[in-house]
């Protein structure tokens, strides 16, 4: 007769067991440089599965391979894997962040991407893995920070600018990082990451995910004063109509495009930018074809009603003209 076949939970204790074995390797062995890439190889293709990524931190791989991304730093194929297994980790649970960041796996991955910025995969990965850690996680979101990540992430957007999923992972980062944090969204200017933010927006224009996280980013640097200029200067609301034009459906980027522009309408120089370049008729289209996103409405109401009181009765007559005080009593209804 033949033997029945291994079940589902017998079949994830096996891999279960060879994790820990890959993981054990690893750990006996910490200045053979081939047995600590070959480990993180070996996890790298195992952790895009959910249960084995849990598997991973059971057996304290996050701790050796972060000993081994120190320990090994020069050796770009093994600190590729390494922020690939992160990467997947960071992005199961909120546990999972947490153990990263005792294991200090974000200064790992800044490391790395300092220590190689001309391997592509390894700067994709590590702005990856970084993009997740920074989600929800302020211990993560401080060591990116502390230890120069913003600079090295900033680099790596303008080096590698045509690399869509590089832009989208970074800008997810600053989005991340300047999350209700002042000083983390003045230090985003600083490292000069709005002009290649702007300028991600323009070359993938037609990349959702590229759109969603670029503007984004710019809807919560835009909170700030100096980030406004900033924009402004760089041409960003134009940017920013042009994109939400070519999205014109997707109601993630035109919350974002119009809290961005409710932002900068703060400035009497955004209200006017935005203004003159169409944007009171833009922000009430796009409150018709988002008339049951709840979030959209939200954000063109504000914008509206900033560029309304621009410059006396001018902003007014505008909002007036484009039918944007019926937008926002429609939106109340």
């Amino acid at each position: 007769p033949q033997p029945d076949p291994p079940s589902s939970t017998s079949r994830a204790a096996n891999m279960s067991d060879n994790i820990a074995l890959v993981v054990g390797s690893m750990r006996s062995e910490p200045g053979n440089r081939g047995t600590q890439r070959h480990g993180c190889q070996t996890l790298a293709k195992l952790a895009v599965y959910a249960k084995n990524a849990a598997s991973i931190v059971q057996a304290d791989g996050v701790a050796v391979m972060v000993r081994a991304m120190t320990n090994h730093a020069d050796d770009p194929l093994l600190q590729e894997a390494a922020c690939s297994v992160l990467w997947n980790v960071a992005r199961r649970s909120e546990a999972n962040k947490e153990a990263i960041a005792d294991a200090k796996g974000a200064v790992a991955i800044v490391e790395a991407m300092d220590h190689h910025p001309r391997e592509r995969i390894i700067q994709e990965n590590g702005a990856g893995a970084l993009w997740n850690l920074a989600c929800r996680s302020e211990r993560n979101k401080a060591a990116i920070y502390e230890h120069g990540g913003l600079r090295i992430l900033a680099d790596a957007m303008s080096r590698y600018s045509t690399v869509a999923g590089i832009c989208e992972h970074i800008s997810g980062v600053f989005w991340n990082l300047s999350w209700q944090n002042e000083t983390r969204r003045v230090a985003v200017r600083e490292a000069g990451a709005i002009p290649l933010i702007l300028k991600a927006l323009r070359r993938h224009v037609r990349r959702v995910g590229v759109c969603e996280q670029c503007c984004g980013a710019i809807w919560n640097i835009a909170l700030n004063y100096g980030n406004r200029r900033a924009i402004l200067e760089a041409n960003g609301v134009k940017t920013i109509l042009v994109t939400m034009k070519s999205h014109e459906l997707m109601s993630g980027i035109i919350e974002h495009g119009v809290g961005a522009l409710w932002n900068l309408s703060q400035e009497k120089d955004g209200a006017l930018a935005i203004i003159d370049a169409g944007g009171v008729g833009a922000i009430v289209n796009m409150m018709k074809k988002h008339i049951a996103a709840a979030s959209v409405q939200e954000e063109a109401c504000g914008a509206l009603s900033c560029l309304a009181a621009y410059d006396n009765d001018a902003g007014t007559n505008v909002v007036e003209e484009e039918l944007g005080f019926a937008s926002i009593i429609a939106a109340m209804k």
